[in-house]
This record gives C-alpha cells, sequence and structure tokens, in this order.
C-alpha cells in the first residue's frame, strides 16, 4: 500500500458455486469470500501526508498488497488483484474455511499482513517494527498500519499511526533514529481496537527509539521527504532526533521547548534538523581525551556541551532523563511528578503481591529478600553490552562507539590518576575533581568532573559537593543496585553501588571494551583473629587484558572489611570477601576467631549474653571507655555544646534543640550504638529492661579484683558471673562524683533529654545499692553490652 492518505471501504462479493471435485471439502467448509478495499472518504480522518502549504496526499492499495482478514479469531491471508495503484481494490485468497467462520459476524481486518498477528474477537495484536526502511517522498510497503472491523464481509480500513516527515541538508547520512525525551513508547507490539469508530492503539511491549535507514543501503538523499512512522500519544518531554553518517560521525538535535503530539494520520513536518547538530568524525572526536588508560573519556558529561556543566541525569539502564527543561534550562518535572523512584522505573514493575525485576537479573530473588517479594526470571545479564547497549544513555545519546564506563573502568581511572578537588573551577562557580592522567605522555591531559549531585525523587540537594557517576555494571550480588563511582569534598572517592532509579550523572567512554572471562584469587579460604590484617591479590583473565582492575567487597564489614584487597580482621565471625570484574567474580570465605583480649559473651541464664568486660577495656577490672549517649567515639570532655544531636540553644537556659531521637519512643539504631560500631558483630547496647534484668535476677557482691572495687554478678541458675568495675560518669572532664559508683549506660530513654542507666552504689548495705537511674544525654558513661 503506497502511502499519501488512506481510507478503505470493503464490499464483498460471494462465491455463489464450487468445483464438483472440490465438493468433499466443501462438506467441511468454503472458499473464503472475496473483499474490495477501498480508503476512507470521511475527510476529518484521511491521513495527511503534510499540513503544510504541500497540501495532503492520498494513500493507493498497490499490486499484490497482502492482509489478514480475521473471521473470529480465525486469520486469513488475502492478495490485493488490482493491476494498477488504486484506492478500492479486490483481495482474494485460496483459503478454505470452517462453516463457523464462514457464518461469522465478527470480521476484523489488518494491514499489513503479520503472520503472527493474532485477533481475541474484539482485538487485534500487531507490531510496528522500531527498524524501518525510508523511501523518497513516501514510506515502505507492508509498514504503515490500518484497521478495520464489521459485522458483514463490507469492511472500512482506517488509519491507526501517524509520524514525522522530514528532509536532510546533506547526502552522507545512513541513518535517522527519534525518540521521546521521557522515554515514551513509540512503536513495539499494540494491541488495536476501535474507540468511537476510530482505531485506538494501546502499547504492548513498547519500543523507545525508532531508526529510519535508506532502503538502497546507502544514504539518504538531501532535500527529499522522509517518513517515520509512530505511534500516537504525547512527547511530554520533546523528543530528540539522531543522524549517523557513512563515516560514522554522529549529530544530535534534542528538542524540549514544548511537548509534541504525534496524532493520528498526521505527519507533522520538520525542518533540516541535521543542520543544528555538530558531526564529530569518530577518529578525531573532540570529545574524547586520551589520559593514556584503556578507553578514552569524554571531556563533558552526557546532556552537557563543556566540562563544567552538570548535564542530564538518568535511572540506570535508561536512555532518557524524568524531565524536561523550561527556557531558562530548569528542569520540569511537571509530567512525571514521582521523579526519580521506584513506581516510574522502566525495569521493575511492582505490586502487592510480586515484585518483580524486568531486565539485568542474574539470580532468582528469594520471595521477601531485599526491597521486593519476588523476581522475573533470571536472565543472566550485567552489562548494557549484554543487549547490544540498547540500554546505554551514552550510546542512545552520542551513538558511535560512545558507552557508559563500566566499574573497572571507572576503578581504573580512580587508581592511575591524579585527583584533585577544585573549588570554582575556571572561575565557573562549579566545584568538582579535576582527574590528570599520570603515566609518561599524558600528564598534561585531564578531564573535569563536576560534583553535579543526584537525583532522589524531584530532589537534588547535593550540587556542588557531591556527585555521583553511574558505571554500565550492575551490583551482582543485588540486583535492584549498580555500580557507581562517587566522590564528595574533602577527598572522599570510592566505588560503591546503589538502587537503579537514582538520577545519576554519566561520563561516557570511547573505545570498545575486552571482556573478562574470569577472575582469579590467590586464596580461597583464611583464618584470621582479630586485628589481623591479611592481603589477597587478584586477577583478570586473558592475562592480556592491561586494565585489571577489579570491585572488592565483603558480605559483612563488621566482620572483616576490604580495602584494595587488604583485609582486616574485626570481630569475631565468618564473611565472603568477593572480587568481581564485568560481571565476573571469585570468593575467600574469611573466619575470624577471637584473641585473647576480646570480650567473652558470658551466658548468666538471661535472655542475652553479657559481655566479660567494657567497651575500650582490655580486661574485667578496666573501666574502659566513656560515650555521650548515641555517640559512637570516645571524647576528652562531655559538655552540651558538643554534643553530637544539639544543633543550637543553651542548655542552661533549657533552650536545646535536639536534631535526632526527638520523640519517644526512640529506637537507638545501630549505626549510633557504640557497642555494635567498635566491637561489630552482634554486640550492642543493653536495653532499660535487659539492664532490669540482670539487676533483679542475679545475686551481687561488692568486692575488688586486682585492686579495682566493683560488684561481682553471679547467675542464680548456672552459677556463671561478670565483673562490673566502679567506673563512674563524666561530666564535662571530670567523674561525676568522687564517691565509688558505676554507672552503665543503657539503649533506653528516659524522656528525650535523659536516659536509663544502671547505677551501682556500695554505701548502705540496702537493695539501693544496685538500682536504675538516668544521666543527660551528654554525659559520658562506660557501657557493658549484650548478645542476643
Amino acid at each position: 500500500m503506497k502511502k499519501s492518505i488512506f481510507s478503505l471501504a470493503i464490499l464483498a462479493i460471494l462465491f455463489v458455486s464450487c468445483q464438483t471435485e472440490k465438493q468433499d471439502m466443501i462438506e467441511d467448509g468454503m472458499p473464503a469470500p472475496e473483499i474490495i478495499a477501498s480508503v476512507e472518504t470521511n475527510s476529518a480522518t484521511r491521513t495527511l501526508i503534510s499540513v503544510d502549504e504541500e497540501g495532503e496526499g492520498t494513500i493507493y492499495w498497490t499490486p499484490a498488497d497482502q492482509i489478514n482478514i480475521f473471521y473470529g479469531t480465525t486469520s486469513t491471508l488475502y492478495t490485493s488483484q488490482n493491476t494498477e495503484n488504486a484506492t478500492t481494490a479486490v483481495f482474494l485468497t485460496s483459503a478454505i474455511i470452517g462453516s463457523t467462520e464462514s457464518a461469522s459476524t465478527n470480521i476484523w481486518g489488518l494491514y499489513p499482513y503479520d503472520e503472527d498477528a493474532v485477533c481475541s474477537g474484539t482485538t487485534v495484536t500487531t507490531t510496528l517494527p522500531a527498524a524501518q526502511y525510508g523511501v523518497p517522498g513516501t514510506f515502505d510497503d507492508d509498514l504503515y498500519i490500518t484497521l478495520a472491523h464489521s459485522t458483514s464481509n463490507a469492511l472500512k480500513f482506517f488509519n491507526v499511526c501517524g509520524g514525522i516527515k522530514f528532509s536532510l541538508s546533506r547526502e552522507d547520512i545512513t541513518s535517522v533514529s527519534f525518540r521521546g525525551n521521557n522515554n515514551e513508547d513509540i512503536a513495539g507490539d499494540i494491541s488495536l481496537t476501535f474507540e468511537n469508530d476510530l482505531p485506538k492503539a494501546t502499547v504492548v511491549n513498547g519500543v523507545k527509539e525508532v531508526t529510519l535507514t535508506p532502503k538502497t543501503g546507502q544514504t539518504f538523499a538531501k532535500d527529499v521527504n522522509y517518513y517515520l512512522i509512530l505511534l500516537p500519544g504525547t512527547l511530554a518531554g520533546g523528543f530528540t532526533m539522531t543522524f549517523t553518517t557513512s563515516n560514522g560521525a554522529v549529530g544530535t538535535f534534542n528538542y524540549t521547548t514544548t511537548p509534541i503530539t504525534i496524532k493520528r494520520s498526521i505527519f507533522s513536518k520538520k525542518a533540516q534538523l541535521d543542520t543544528f547538530a555538530t558531526f564529530a568524525d569518530p577518529e578525531d572526536d573532540s570529545r574524547a581525551v586520551d589520559l593514556g588508560l584503556s578507553v578514552k573519556w569524554a571531556s563533558f558529561n552526557l546532556g552537557a556541551t563543556k566540562a563544567e556543566e552538570f548535564g542530564d541525569y538518568y535511572a540506570w539502564a535508561e536512555t532518557s532523563p524524568y524531565y524536561y527543561r523550561n527556557n531558562d534550562n530548569s528542569f520540569n518535572f511537571s509530567v512525571n511528578q514521582q521523579g526519580y523512584d521506584w513506581g516510574t522505573y522502566q525495569w521493575i514493575s511492582l505490586g502487592k503481591e510480586n515484585t518483580n525485576i524486568k531486565r539485568y537479573c542474574p539470580m532468582k530473588i528469594p520471595a521477601g529478600d531485599y526491597r521486593w517479594t519476588g523476581s522475573g526470571d533470571p536472565d543472566d545479564k550485567t552489562e548494557f553490552a549484554d543487549y547490544n547497549y540498547v540500554d546505554d544513555a551514552a550510546r542512545a545519546n552520542w551513538q558511535g562507539e560512545w558507552r557508559t564506563p563500566s566499574e573497572a573502568e571507572w576503578s581504573e581511572l580512580l587508581s592511575n590518576c591524579s585527583w584533585e578537588w577544585k573549588e570554582n573551577y575556571s572561575e565557573t562557580g562549579i566545584n568538582g575533581y579535576l582527574v590528570t592522567g599520570t603515566k609518561t605522555g599524558y600528564t598534561n591531559q585531564s578531564i573535569f568532573l563536576p560534583a553535579a549531585g543526584w537525583y532522589r525523587k524531584t530532589y537534588n540537594d547535593y550540587q556542588n559537593w557531591r556527585g555521583e557517576y553511574w558505571s554500565s555494571s550492575l551490583y551482582i550480588n543485588r540486583p535492584d543496585n549498580a555500580w557507581y563511582l562517587g566522590f564528595s569534598t574533602g577527598g572522599n572517592i570510592y566505588m560503591q553501588y546503589t538502587i537503579r532509579p537514582s538520577g545519576g550523572s554519566i561520563r561516557p567512554v570511547l573505545g570498545n571494551p575486552v571482556l573478562v572471562t574470569s577472575v582469579h584469587l590467590n586464596c580461597y579460604s583464611v583464618s584470621l583473629y582479630e586485628g589481623d590484617t591479611f592481603t589477597l591479590s587478584a586477577n583478570v583473565s586473558p592475562l592480556s587484558i592491561e586494565n585489571q582492575s577489579v570491585v572488592w567487597a565483603s558480605s559483612d564489614p563488621s566482620v572483616v572489611s576490604v580495602n584494595n584487597g587488604v583485609l582486616e580482621a574485626i570481630t569475631e565471625g565468618s564473611a565472603s570477601i568477593t572480587v568481581s570484574r564485568d560481571g565476573k567474580e571469585a570468593t575467600c570465605e574469611v573466619t575470624v576467631s577471637r584473641n585473647a583480649t576480646s570480650p567473652e559473651a558470658v551466658d548468666l541464664g538471661l535472655s542475652v549474653k553479657w559481655a566479660s568486660f567494657n567497651i575500650g577495656a582490655n580486661s574485667p577490672e578496666d573501666y574502659g571507655d566513656y560515650f555521650a549517649w548515641g555517640e559512637t567515639s570516645p571524647k576528652e570532655t562531655y559538655t552540651p555544646d558538643n554534643y553530637l544531636w544539639y544543633e543550637s540553644g543553651s542548655w542552661t537556659s533549657n533552650n536545646l534543640v535536639l536534631t535526632k531521637y526527638t520523640s519517644l519512643p526512640a529506637t537507638l539504631t545501630l549505626e549510633d550504638d557504640a557497642a555494635h560500631v567498635n566491637w561489630g558483630g552482634s554486640w550492642r547496647m543493653p536495653t532499660f529492661t535487659e539492664q532490669t534484668e540482670l539487676r533483679t535476677q542475679c545475686d551481687w557482691t561488692y568486692t575488688s579484683v586486682n585492686e579495682v572495687t566493683g560488684w561481682r554478678v553471679s547467675s542464680r541458675s548456672n552459677g556463671n558471673s561478670i565483673f562490673l568495675p566502679d567506673a563512674n560518669s563524666m561530666w564535662y572532664n571530670r567523674y561525676y562524683s568522687n564517691s565509688s559508683r558505676g554507672v552503665y549506660l543503657s539503649s533506653t530513654l528516659y524522656g528525650i533529654e535523659k536516659a536509663y542507666t544502671l547505677d551501682l552504689i556500695p554505701d548502705s548495705g540496702s537493695s539501693r545499692d544496685v538500682y536504675w537511674s538516668f544521666v543527660l544525654r551528654f554525659e559520658g558513661v562506660p557501657i557493658r553490652a549484650v548478645q542476643d
């Protein structure tokens, strides 16, 4: 069917006779009826080849055009019989249809013929391809979708799609791509029906980008109209067109001024937009900086035009931002109020009963693990290369060989270049890191990474002091996360992983990656004592890969930490040290044993086990360190002015402002629990209830150990005991009192500004020798930890 405009009306002419030799077939069915098709006649629904002075065009049936005719749900192939282009054509088929089909009063028609198309009886499902051929002055046969429905064999076909008409100013362009800036579906698998007597398309499995190439396989002609066929809909953030030349140079035009609506039957005309794009020779791309590494690095961020611009922000494995830019270059989230969040993320589907990862999931996630209740089928994909870079924002926007760097390439940049924090870079007011090559011959080459911050939902509060740059690599141990390079002021630069819907920056790289086949460790199991260090070494295969950088991770950093292969045993327990590169990994199992100065978890027959000595001590009689409630490090003085969770005001005037744990009940988190932070594992501060249990369900004897006075606490059920020395609390830089007194901090608040304590005063011989009390949160108090 040739394209300009069209409508179709179909009349049916029934066969009235059959040949005798086919009588046996007639008993089971009959020859399918003849179909006559004609174009739309209602001017309000005509296909307009243009909306400008060129006027309207007409779509013709061409000789041998093929269509689907569905009798109910049964599809039959029909072929046009006209020998010239015509607005009305007879269609015939050699098919024999059953008596049920022949009596059907629910007949659907579809152009172009699709052998995979299906009909439910109320809808027809077909595909608008993302890869399309361009034909000068029109559009390709078997591309422009039309739909018909009737209760008899008289059908009228209506146009489903619209599109963009454009011309080019140069003769060397080999492909043109089109996408909406808000990641809208513009092609793909669609379900069709009629609504208000006109066809309606619903996306079943959408495609975000359509690419047109010359049918000749060479280049487009200049100053000639070409047509991109698209699904109707609104592109809220505008659109981007990308032009690729015969020598691989790529130019991009990005339109964000107003939303664009693709209307059914209308082709909106666009000027020669390639004239607005700057084409860079891929062999001499001015954006590529050679730092002497395995790849060249772009001189500015994706979405920027120079080094000091922040550029655009992308969720991992998505190719468009979640906003469009206003005329003043500010971001407008009006179309997507939720912003960068799980509800808007393309590759995770949320549901009350089941939440699935739809792409990049190398493992089956147990129900209830992480933040979802299930997982889609694993696809064993961990890198954009696994899907031929279709989800790589760098490749989608810059084309050519540009791509998002892998975790290994970021690690290589981090390890083999110098990093210098720059305030007010080039007097632009922008802060960030200047990254300079260190290899001989490359010390004059550098790139600037602005502190662009990142987006959570519609907020970015980190610009000019932090940065988060995506890699192409999934964090394989938790597939809802991906690796990024992060940094902030003060020289804090690191490789870390975060949730995939985060809005991060992208700094593209140029060059083909060398794929890693395996990762090897020099040791696959090791036993350490608390405080020990041990160095693991790793290499990747093939050994010809110059960049041997890898990413290290510990399954439990509170037991064993790892920094560039150096292990530090922190507390008793076990952990797995994983080294990974490009989706390949190796693991070393580490066991940490308690050394002579490590605390023992003493079973007193209570709900928890109690440590054999205080936090910061080396023996039961040692007082250990002192801590303010909710702080994890000891200090020289303990005052309201240096308390971590006071913001402003005066303690003496009773107008202090607390910044954390400001309402009751308040549960001390492990990150603020001095016992857990200092000892790791399952150690933590006791609650008031657990201190009360120790006070009331054990026998207490005042005694001394190595001339240090304190209390022997003995189990009434098994005879085990612990010793609590008279470690008094600290007020400013002195003990609260000069008397022998033991005070031990709990994790439970007494009111907002005080915390419960276990108080031990050996002066009366009464039951009040061992009782509960409280301290102000800023006071320094010893801690005797517990384990569940």
